[in-house]
């Protein structure tokens, strides 16, 4: 007497039911990487505001972040003013005859010449900033006057959100959107610098 074993038709069914289980699963899997993703994407954006807003700080010299809208680009930079060589602190970035340096405190004066970092930081690829909002106070709007970026600058390049030595930021609000057309906003409170993400309306992902 043989050992009896699957028919076709149980391991048809056992197959049918495998794919119907992987169907399920397989999504849901994804949606929770992409949010995942999409969470870290918001989380660097948010320390890299924290980080500047401490930089502006501990130098007592502004910062200010800027992205270029549609694509993945953003960068900071010191706010260089022509007091920056008297009033700023350690660590600060002043502009001389020469080019430009770092003031050092522990040293007694200015180092030596050092190369601005400009060049744009990027996202990860598949997210980019979708649009921004700057509200605009006294020095914010004196700032966008100087730069010419009111309503933004050349290239789609978004207003200037400040990062002032007193703690006090620009209140602004950036959309990141990704591939698929999901939509986070990272809001930044211009009084205390509180930064929250919020998921956009109508965002199922």
């Amino acid at each position: 007497m043989y050992p009896s074993g699957f028919s076709l038709f149980e391991l048809l069914l056992v197959l049918v039911i495998l794919v119907a289980v992987a169907s399920i699963v397989v999504p849901s899997i994804n949606g929770t990487l992409k949010q995942q993703q999409f969470q870290r994407e918001c989380d660097r954006i948010r320390i890299v505001w924290e980080e500047t807003r401490l930089k502006a700080m501990r130098t007592g010299q502004a910062q200010v972040f800027r992205f270029v809208a549609g694509s993945n680009e953003y960068s900071v930079e010191p706010w260089m003013q022509a007091t920056d060589e008297v009033e700023a602190g350690n660590g600060a970035t002043v502009m001389l005859a020469g080019g430009l340096a770092t003031v050092d405190m522990q040293g007694g004066g200015i180092s030596s010449a050092v190369e601005l970092g400009t060049s744009a930081e990027k996202l990860e690829e598949g997210f980019v900033f979708a649009a921004g909002a700057v509200l605009g106070d006294t020095r914010t709007l004196l700032i966008q006057q100087q730069t010419g970026t009111v309503s933004g600058g050349a290239g789609n390049q978004s207003a200037p959100i400040m990062f002032y030595p007193d703690g006090t930021t620009s209140t602004a609000e950036v959309a990141i959107k990704n591939d698929l057309g999901s939509q986070r906003l990272l809001r930044i409170r211009g009084l205390t610098g509180e930064i929250s993400v919020i998921r956009a309306v109508g965002d199922a992902g």
